[in-house]
C-alpha cells in the first residue's frame, strides 16, 4: 500500500504534488542521497535543510546544509522525533495529499482510456496492476521510462529498477518491459528462465497487446 505521506517521484520523472511541496516547504530532509538535480529543489536560502549520512563527505554535497547528522539513517530517523515539537498545523499536508489525489485520479483517467491505437499509459497502468509490490521491473529509456515512473507504480510502491538488484534479491520477480510483442518474444527466447510458465508468456504477450481474449498458446511452444 502506498503511503498517504509521500507524493511520489521528483524531478522530470516525478510529480507536480512533489514540486509543489519543494516549493512551498520550509525544511528540507535530505536522507541518504546524493541527488544531482538541485534545480528541482527548493532555492538556497528558501528554506533550512537537514542531512543525514552515513558518510561525512556527503553532507552537503548537492546542497547546501544548516544541520548534518552523520550516522545511519534508520537509527538517526528513530531518534529525532522525541526531540521535535509537534506542529499543530496541517494546511500544508492535507494540500499535499488533496493534490496527490487529483494526480492520482488523472493517471487512472488517462491510463484506462480504451481509446485506438492503445496509448503506452494503458500499458503501464495494466502492468502494474499484474506485478507484485517486491517485483524489480526493468524498462527500456526514454518515454518508456516516464510511463513507468507514472504508471506501472500509480497502484503499488515500486523499487529501484538496477538490474543489478536481481542479483542480490533471486526471490524476487523482475519483469523486462519492452515495446512491442516481438520484443517480448526475443525476451523470452533470450531470457527462459524469466517466464517459467506459459502463463507467464501469454500475460506479457496480453499485457503489450492488450489482447486479453487472445489466444497465445502457440506462443509458449
Amino acid at each position: 500500500m502506498i503511503s498517504p505521506y509521500t507524493t511520489g517521484g521528483v524531478g522530470l520523472l516525478g510529480t507536480a504534488p512533489s514540486q509543489d511541496v519543494l516549493e512551498k516547504c520550509d525544511t528540507l530532509l535530505i536522507v541518504g542521497s546524493s541527488y544531482p538535480y538541485i534545480e528541482f529543489l527548493p532555492k538556497p536560502g528558501d528554506c533550512k535543510c537537514v542531512y543525514i549520512d552515513s558518510n561525512e563527505q556527503r553532507i552537503g554535497l548537492r546542497y547546501p546544509t544548516d544541520a548534518g547528522l552523520v550516522g545511519d539513517s534508520k537509527k538517526c530517523l528513530q531518534e529525532l522525533p522525541p526531540l521535535l515539537e509537534k506542529n499543530s498545523y496541517r494546511g500544508f499536508l492535507k494540500d499535499a495529499q488533496t493534490d496527490m489525489k487529483k494526480w492520482n485520479e488523472g493517471l487512472e483517467k488517462e491510463s484506462t482510456n480504451m481509446a485506438t491505437p492503445m496509448k503506452p499509459q494503458v500499458v503501464g497502468w495494466e502492468l502494474g496492476k499484474r506485478t507484485q509490490e517486491n517485483a524489480i521491473i526493468c524498462s527500456d529509456s526514454g518515454t518508456n521510462t516516464t510511463v513507468w515512473a507514472h504508471y506501472e507504480g500509480a497502484t503499488k510502491p515500486r523499487s529501484s529498477t538496477r538490474s543489478r538488484k536481481r542479483r542480490r534479491s533471486p526471490d524476487r520477480p523482475d519483469v523486462h518491459r519492452f515495446v512491442n510483442r516481438v520484443a517480448v518474444l526475443s525476451g523470452v527466447k533470450k531470457f527462459p528462465s524469466q517466464f517459467r510458465s506459459p502463463k507467464h508468456i501469454r500475460d506479457a504477450l496480453q499485457v503489450v497487446g492488450h489482447c486479453r481474449d487472445a489466444d497465445f498458446s502457440s506462443c509458449t511452444r
